[in-house]
C-alpha cells in the first residue's frame, strides 16, 4: 500500500533495482544520518549521524530489556520506519547526504524520537513512585529537548533569513539585468544534469513562469 503508484527515479547504470541488493549496499553513516536527521545543521551529516547512533543504541538496549514484548505496537511502528529508512537510503545515497537530510524526511527522525520516548516512559517512568520533577531522567530529558529545540529554531531562523536575502538579490537582478546577463533567473542557481536540456532547467522555467505571472497581473515587481 505504501508503494502504490510510488514514483521512482531511474536506477544509475550498473546498479540493481532489487530491494535485497539495496539493503546489502547501504551506507551505515547515511542510514544513521537519516534516523537522526532532526539534528541536521545546514545539511551536515555528522550531528545527524550521532543522534541516529544514539537512538539506535537506546532502542537496542530497550529491546534487550524486553520492552518489545511489553508493548509490541511501538516496535511494529519502529519496524515500519526502519524499512522505510532502508528504502530511502538505498534510493537517495548516490545523490549525496543533502537529499537524505532534506526537511521532507525529518518526519521519520521525529517519529523515531517520539516512539523511543514512549518506550523510555513505559520502561522507567510509568510505574515509578518518584515525582517527575524529582526524576533526573525526566528533568534531564526535558532540558535536552528545550536546548535542542532552541538550537534548531535558531538554525532555522538563520536559514530563513539567508533564503530571503538570496531571493531579494535574485529578484533585483531579474528586474534590473546586467548587460552580460540578459536573462537572469529569480531562482538560485541549480546545476544541470548531464542528460538535461538547458531549455528545461529550473532557472529557465522559473523565469518563464514569473514573466507569465507579471503579464497576467498575478505578480507586480515592487517599485523602486
Amino acid at each position: 500500500l505504501y508503494a502504490y503508484h510510488y514514483t521512482t527515479l531511474p536506477a544509475p547504470a550498473g546498479t540493481s533495482s532489487s530491494l535485497v541488493s539495496i539493503i546489502f549496499e547501504l551506507k551505515i553513516p547515511f542510514v544513521l544520518g537519516l534516523i537522526g536527521s532532526a539534528a541536521s545543521l545546514s545539511l551536515f551529516v555528522v550531528p545527524a549521524a550521532l543522534l541516529g547512533l544514539a537512538v539506535c543504541i537506546l532502542l537496542v538496549y530497550l529491546g534487550a530489556r524486553g520492552h518489545i514484548k511489553r508493548n509490541p505496537l511501538i516496535w511494529y511502528c519502529l519496524l515500519f520506519l526502519i524499512l522505510t529508512v532502508f528504502g530511502i537510503t538505498g534510493i537517495r545515497t548516490d545523490v549525496g547526504p543533502g537529499q537524505l537530510l532534506a526537511s521532507r524526511y525529518a518526519i521519520y527522525s521525529a517519529l523515531f524520537l517520539i516512539f523511543a520516548w514512549f518506550a523510555v516512559v513505559e520502561e522507567f517512568l510509568a510505574d515509578s513512585q518518584v515525582r517527575l520533577i524529582d526524576s533526573g531522567l525526566y528533568v534531564g530529558t526535558m532540558l535536552a529537548v528545550i536546548i535542542f529545540s532552541l538550537a534548531m529554531d535558531f538554525s532555522g531562523a538563520r536559514a530563513v533569513h539567508e533564503r530571503h536575502d538570496t531571493l531579494v538579490a535574485a529578484m533585483s537582478a531579474f528586474e534590473q539585468p546586467a548587460a552580460s546577463d540578459p536573462t537572469p533567473s529569480p531562482a538560485p542557481a541549480v546545476k544541470l544534469r548531464l542528460d538535461q536540456d538547458p531549455a528545461q532547467s529550473f532557472n529557465v522555467r522559473a523565469r518563464r513562469e514569473l514573466i507569465k505571472s507579471m503579464q497576467r497581473g498575478i505578480y507586480k515587481p515592487p517599485r523602486r
